[in-house]
């Protein structure tokens, strides 16, 4: 065989391998197109599988007055051809769920989901949902919303009541006005407050039936503490044991010598030795008495357990400023009281409460 020969049996050889490289791929382009049609259609659905169906998915009560509860029911039907199984629904906090009127429909039929909305101390936009899970292949878990807006039946201004300071000798009134704002008469029966503090109730202002004024009485006879009092405002149209609005009173009753702040805290650290966070060692209160012209003299200072370091000074506003540094802390913690003798005639001896908080360290720690 000439040279030329060979040539041309290798040239037709490798025409004849092409051809069935390319027949090759062009027999296999149609099995990937339906592989990837298999992958990417829909999830097959029995034609006779339950459907689960509902008359509406959202219950909108819209604008509705301050009311205890709102009742309501969402209608469930199975649109398909075989048995719906309803599983125990469940709900949002604030939102109670009665039983339903049955929990395996036949194909055709209906039930009911009752509910009940709590809307006790509730204002303004308000949503709840609830979830019904079910054996219906397409839906298997559905949302059902509720919505209502609470519109604002009553305000009260000026909210909330501050006073500041106040002696231990003295009392004091706060006044704040209570308004009906959908133009009926207002009627107060009741004003409760979380400490007993005394409130009134006075005629309706200028005339106007909506307009009401209440007063709440703060006695500094009761002690020095810092006063954060809660009070609620029942009316006779109202829940008898929800209000129709709250509000707050707050400030301070000072004794004849005192402490800013009144309490202190200490945290000491597990992972670093305490000699080495000198900037956790020291606590600063002030001490001052009330109205009185005659500068203060601190006597001495101490406390209930042992530990402690003391220093005091005058500052340049007449007041007197006391650092306490722990030096040694507790292996547990402690609380107790740090004593300061004054020469104040009617209050020799103020006491500041303080908190030592040793936290002990995780399992394993070295």
């Amino acid at each position: 065989m000439t040279i030329i020969q060979r040539a041309i049996v290798v040239i037709l050889g490798l025409t004849v391998l092409v051809g069935v490289v390319v027949l090759t791929l062009e027999r296999s382009q149609p099995l990937k197109t339906e592989r990837s049609l298999v992958k990417s259609s829909p999830q097959y659905v029995p034609a006779n599988a339950p459907r689960i169906a509902f008359e509406k998915r959202v219950v909108d009560f819209g604008p509705v007055r301050p009311v205890p509860k709102l009742e309501g029911a969402f209608i469930i039907r199975n649109d398909g051809k075989s048995l719906l199984e309803i599983q125990t629904p469940s709900a949002d906090c604030g939102c109670t769920l009665a039983s339903l009127g049955a929990s395996r429909l036949a194909p055709g039929e209906q039930t009911t989901l009752p509910f009940t909305l709590d809307l006790r101390g509730m204002s303004g936009a308000q949503a709840r949902q609830i979830t019904v899970s079910s054996n219906d292949p397409l839906n298997p878990h559905v949302t059902l919303d509720i919505k209502v807006d609470v519109q604002r039946l009553f305000s009260i201004e000026p909210t909330p009541l501050t006073f500041g300071e106040l002696h231990v000798t003295e009392d004091t009134n706060l006044t704040a006005v209570v308004t009906r704002l959908d133009g009926h008469a207002l009627n107060i029966t009741n004003i409760v407050t979380s400490s007993g503090m005394t409130a009134s109730v006075g005629a309706p202002m200028d005339g106007d039936p909506t307009r009401v004024p209440i007063t709440l009485t703060v006695e500094g006879r009761n002690g020095a503490r810092q006063v954060y009092d809660v009070f609620g405002v029942f009316t006779d149209d109202g829940d008898l044991l929800q209000p129709v609005l709250s509000s707050s009173v707050s400030g301070r009753v000072l004794d004849w010598v005192y402490t800013t702040p009144e309490r202190i805290f200490w945290g000491v650290p597990y992972n670093a030795k305490w000699e080495d966070v000198t900037n956790l060692h020291a606590r600063t209160f002030q001490v001052e008495a009330y109205r009185d012209d005659k500068p203060l003299k601190i006597l001495g200072v101490k406390a209930n357990i042992t530990g402690f370091e003391y220093l005091w000074k005058t500052l340049d506003n007449g007041k007197l400023e006391v650092t306490v540094r722990l030096v040694t802390p507790p292996k547990q913690a402690a609380h107790g009281t740090i004593q300061i003798t004054t020469d104040h005639p009617l209050k020799p001896i103020v006491e500041v409460p303080f908190n030592i908080n040793v936290p002990q360290p995780p399992p394993g720690w070295n």
